[in-house]
């Protein structure tokens, strides 16, 4: 039991030293099929990774309040990113009416990657990072 304890606090520990700021990430881009990744990112704006599922009412809820809000947005990179298959999370994206604007990502996690890295047992899951991509803060649920 006592290195079940330790193994925890070492995982936790090696995540907030691995988000501290922006990890390397590659993820495919459900728009175009190409790789997304951490170089990919404007590196003079703030970043709010958002982990969700297209049945989820608390993520669709957060997709509805950005819409509405979007202006509030417009300096900011948005990156959804899901686990589900690319024509799921495509179909959320076009409900929502974020599939056309230029700092609004939609990537597909095929293998559960962010949720391991950012310690995200939870959806929706935010990360958001200030404009030199240094984590400010973590919402779980």
């Amino acid at each position: 039991m006592g290195y079940k304890v330790w193994a925890k606090i070492e995982y936790k520990n090696e995540v907030i030293q691995n988000t501290e700021s922006i990890p390397d990430f590659a993820y495919q881009n459900v728009e175009n099929n190409e790789s997304l990744n951490r170089r990919d990112l404007n590196k003079n704006l703030p970043v709010v990774f958002i982990y969700f599922n297209s049945e989820c009412e608390y993520c669709q809820h957060e997709a509805q309040e950005i819409q509405q809000n979007i202006a509030a947005f417009n300096k900011t990179q948005i990156i959804f990113i899901s686990t589900e298959k690319p024509n799921k999370i495509e179909e959320f994206a076009q409900n929502y009416n974020l599939k056309t604007y230029d700092n609004i990502y939609f990537l597909y996690d095929e293998r559960d990657h962010f949720a391991r890295t950012f310690d995200a047992n939870t959806i929706p899951f935010l990360a958001v990072y200030n404009k030199h991509h240094k984590l400010i803060e973590k919402f779980k649920g």
